[in-house]
């Protein structure tokens, strides 16, 4: 029988804050989220798991990152950095080109090869974001769900999104 003494509190105690702040720090450092559909097809799947880097690393051009919107309030987007400041990108792939100003970025889902920008949300529906948009780089993911589906399963949940988005 275990005999309940000061000191085995005491310890409890601490063993317990010491747990406690060392959640609080990483929650400040990293965003931890299961990936909820097939926009960054085939770089990350849908159910993976996901984590980024908040505010230490700066973004890099062809990156992935975790990005919030104005358009999309409340969602986070797990996107690649198409376009930095002071660079050109095309509108969907064949639009009209756009420079990007001083505070802005633009994020591409990896999915548009295959989609045609259909069916996935990227700076293509809202425009570039700005670097406090930008939440963390991407530093680990999961591959246990990595090849769980076929390309032809993913196409078809390809036209599934492209005929709700109508």
């Amino acid at each position: 029988m275990l005999k309940v003494t000061k000191r085995r509190l005491m310890v409890a105690a601490g063993a317990m804050a010491l747990l406690v702040a060392t959640i609080a720090i990483l929650k400040s450092l990293f965003i931890v989220a299961v990936l909820d559909g097939y926009s960054m097809y085939p770089t990350v799947m849908d159910g993976e798991i996901v984590v980024a880097l908040e505010h230490w690393r700066e973004p890099n051009l062809h990156g992935i990152v975790v990005a919030e919107s104005d358009e999309l309030e409340g969602l986070l987007l797990l996107k690649r950095m198409a376009g930095i400041p002071g660079s050109s990108v095309r509108s969907k792939g064949d639009g009209p080109l756009i420079t990007l100003g001083q505070d802005e970025y633009w994020l591409s889902s990896d999915a548009n090869r295959y989609t045609g920008h259909e069916g996935t949300i990227d700076s293509n529906d809202f425009g570039p974001v700005r670097r406090e948009d930008i939440k963390g780089v991407l530093v680990w993911r999961t591959r246990l769900f990595r090849g769980a589906l076929s390309e032809g399963d993913v196409e078809e949940k390809f036209r599934e999104a492209q005929i709700r988005a109508r």
